[in-house]
């Protein structure tokens, strides 16, 4: 009875009151929402505002369940929250560092029994790099998800398989790592003993009242749980369900009030109620930032990502996946939260100015004047300008050829200022202005900026806050990778068109045969036709939208596809040598399509084993 009393006491604790916001603001949100949710085409969403121990706003918008209409409800409405789990992961470390079980600076190998990291470099892995993500971890989503109706892999099992390849030095670099939590929250399993869906059950869901959330999407299948769409071509489509295979780290099922509860406790010093999650030095030591990639910038601490948008710090943590986008957010100092999750797949524009809006409205205080550019800024722009990729990203798999699609492009405006945008257009620019040497600032005096150079001077990469751009080189551009194949590709059609229209046309004419020898011409064409259908396959592929079902298994079509170039190897390096010996008399054009010919081919089938897009890394 004193059980059931006290669980009762906490629930009611975090009952929705009244609300502290003044009726404006409340109606500013309202509008906030409904704007930008027709705008972006968002089916249903959710916002709960949680402010000195309590749940001060709690509203659903729009729909559930586009079929049969049924309104978000935050008492019950069920949202896959994704990367916010890891709130939840770095929580549980932290229960079990309290225990003296885990130790935050130990070799993780040291947890391990049935596989061990690779011994890549000198520095272990500590679990302090993996709740800041920097482990040093390649990327990896390729077979990260498996259908519901399949018999779950065991976490364990999954990582020693599947966990990706160390590529950087642990603590140098922050590099987002869902395999990193995931090896994380397997740690608790190995040292509580208890599975780790269970364990957070028992341990902080239940303890907070969160009683309608999971790891893992219930099954039979909630009547409350959200339907997931995309908006696609003029419609919603909806996205189904999937099962994360690194769970931990994004595979949280749960409604606004449960996720209330938690960034109560987080804003409470570990407590809600009178049950209590954390001590609150452990708390504290959770939200105190770790790690950074240069000095006055924000980073990360042990779970959430440091946000210092003037005029408070806070901390937070976004979500995105198949058909959910979410965000959370505390501000400390000001005993102060919110979340929002969506039943749409996360729009950037549409949380970009949600965050905005929130911010404003919910933290308000003087912000800095925009920064005027230094008129003598574009003589030095040069150093900074080029191409830019995400440091966190696929190396090891097929999917490294997902880079081609993410180009960040630096420019210097007429203003003076750098743009960063994507290269190939949409999304919001984020306009730079130099604030110091190597030093830059955005309006209203977030996000900062940094540059980093290496030892010849140039510059390296990027930092955007805790976000981390590479520099490319010229030649490694996306950009102009693609221009190579598009280049490639022309003259294999070229190729086949030419040939195979010219022996028809000498044939109707009896004029004299090819000058190139018919072996020749036929390495050629069966080059030109099995790399073309490659580039063709690939390019269908990076169109498709139906991105998450990656995650699953690549498509039969790709998984052919890999062979081509492989198929081409031969006739690669039979070519050069048909160049020397393939033509009769002294023809000169016939010579230097040939050449441009062979250069295409050895291109792309180098191209293609450098974007992994061969069999063993699929």
């Amino acid at each position: 009875m004193l059980r059931i009393g006290l669980v009762l006491l906490a629930v009611l604790a975090a009952a929705p009151t009244a609300a502290a916001l003044g009726p404006e603001d409340e109606a500013r949100l309202d509008g906030l929402f409904a704007g930008l949710m027709e705008t972006h085409h968002i089916p249903g969403a959710v916002l709960m505002v949680v402010e000195d121990g309590r749940v001060v706003l709690s509203k659903g918008y729009g729909v559930a369940d586009l079929e049969t209409r049924s309104p978000v409800d935050p008492q019950a409405t069920l949202f896959r929250v994704a990367s916010i789990s890891k709130l939840f992961v770095a929580t549980a470390v932290m229960q079990q560092v309290e225990l003296g079980r885990l130790d935050l600076d130990a070799d993780v190998n040291g947890y391990l029994e049935s596989f061990q990291l690779e011994p890549t470099y000198d520095q272990p892995v500590t679990l302090r790099h993996l709740l800041t993500h920097t482990g040093g971890f390649d990327d990896r989503f390729l077979r990260t998800a498996e259908p519901l109706e399949r018999t779950p892999t065991p976490l364990g099992e999954y990582l020693a398989r599947d966990m990706p390849p160390r590529v950087m030095p642990p603590g140098k670099t922050i590099s987002y790592s869902n395999h990193g939590y995931a090896l994380a929250g397997y740690l608790v399993e190995r040292v509580s003993g208890v599975p780790f869906a269970e364990y957070v059950r028992r341990e902080i869901l239940m303890p907070l009242g969160m009683h309608r959330s999971s790891f893992g999407i219930p099954t039979p299948l909630p009547a409350t749980l959200a339907r997931p769409y995309v908006w696609r071509a003029g419609r919603h489509v909806e996205l189904g369900y999937d099962r994360l295979l690194d769970f931990p780290a994004g595979d949280l099922v749960t409604c606004g009030a449960d996720l209330a509860r938690f960034l109560l406790a987080h804003l409470d010093g570990g407590r809600f109620g009178t049950a209590r999650i954390l001590p609150e030095a452990r708390i504290e030591e959770m939200h105190r930032q770790q790690v950074t990639m240069a000095e006055g910038l924000a980073g990360w601490s042990l779970g959430f990502s440091v946000v210092d948008r003037p005029p408070l710090p806070a901390r937070a943590h976004g979500g995105s996946w198949r058909g959910f986008g979410s965000h959370a957010v505390i501000v400390p100092e000001r005993n102060l939260g919110w979340f929002v999750s969506t039943n749409h797949d996360f729009h950037p524009a549409f949380f970009d100015a949600l965050r905005r809006g929130l911010w404003e409205t919910l933290v308000p205080g003087p912000r800095p004047e925009p920064p005027l550019p230094s008129p003598d800024f574009a003589e030095r722009a040069g150093d900074y300008v080029g191409s830019y990729v995400a440091n966190r990203r696929v190396r090891s798999t097929v999917l490294k050829l997902g880079e081609l699609l993410f180009e960040m492009d630096l420019s210097l405006d007429e203003t003076g200022a750098l743009v960063l945008a994507p290269a190939g257009g949409g999304g919001e620019p984020l306009r730079l202005v130099e604030t110091g040497p190597d030093r830059f600032v955005a309006a209203q005096g977030w996000p900062r900026a940094a540059f980093a150079r290496g030892a010849d001077g140039r510059v390296t990469q990027l930092f955007v806050e805790s976000r981390v751009l590479d520099r490319l080189p010229a030649w490694r551009s996306p950009r102009n990778q693609v221009l190579i194949a598009l280049v490639a590709a022309l003259l294999f059609l070229s190729t086949l068109l030419g040939w195979g229209l010219g022996a028809v046309a000498r044939a109707l004419a009896g004029a004299e045969p090819s000058p190139v020898r018919l072996r020749s011409r036929v390495l050629g064409s069966v080059a030109s036709a099995i790399l073309l259908v490659f580039l063709a396959l690939v390019a269908t592929l990076a169109g498709d939208p139906d991105i998450w079902d990656l995650m699953i298994e690549l498509p039969l079509a790709f998984r052919v596809t890999v062979w081509l170039p492989l198929a081409a190897l031969p006739l690669a390096l039979a070519l050069p040598l048909e160049l020397f010996r393939g033509f009769q008399g002294k023809v000169p054009l016939a010579r230097l399509h040939y050449g441009l010919l062979t250069l295409a081919v050895a291109l792309v089938v180098v191209g293609a084993f450098a974007w992994n897009a061969v069999p063993w890394k699929t």
